[in-house]
């Protein structure tokens, strides 16, 4: 969690207390608020107390900063990351392929696929059907097996 606020809380306070606009000139800081009335207009804003002692923040998850022992029991971890990386190949001549039904995937939602091999046709859908499979349809029949990677965020 970074410190400060955002760019956007801060223009609005800057809008409704005015005496904040200005230039700095030098170390002259009159008119302008001090930390703690600053503090005190950005409501709803996480402070330093705030945060427990053994929290966990998504930045220092993602950088691997994390031991397994820090890691808070609701703390999401990469573990509890809840999406899957789903194979779909799509046969020589076909204008579509589907995967394997997954029950863990019924009412995900599809973040993105990549091509995991030959991709020789442009991709015109990637659609998550009702029972977890997922389908791939291409634009005009593959002249060669075309093979993706879909990345299902999981319900």
């Amino acid at each position: 969690m970074s410190r400060g606020i955002g760019k956007a809380e801060l223009s609005s306070i800057l809008v409704s207390h005015p005496r904040l606009v200005g230039p700095l000139r030098g170390t002259n800081m009159a008119g302008f608020l001090s930390k703690k009335e600053l503090g005190a207009l950005v409501t709803g804003s996480v402070q330093t107390a705030d945060i427990a002692d053994d929290a966990v923040t998504a930045a220092k998850i993602a950088a691997g900063e994390v031991k397994a022992a820090e890691i808070a029991a609701g703390a999401v971890s990469k573990a509890k990351l809840g999406y899957k990386s789903v194979a779909v190949s799509v046969a020589a001549t076909a204008t579509s392929g589907s995967s394997a039904a997954d029950a863990d995937l019924v009412g995900g939602e599809i973040l993105g696929y990549y091509s995991a091999g030959n991709q020789d046709q442009m991709v015109d859908s990637v659609v998550l059907n009702g029972d977890g499979s997922v389908t791939v349809t291409l634009a005009a029949a593959a002249t060669a097996e075309n093979t993706f990677k879909v990345v299902v965020a999981k319900p």
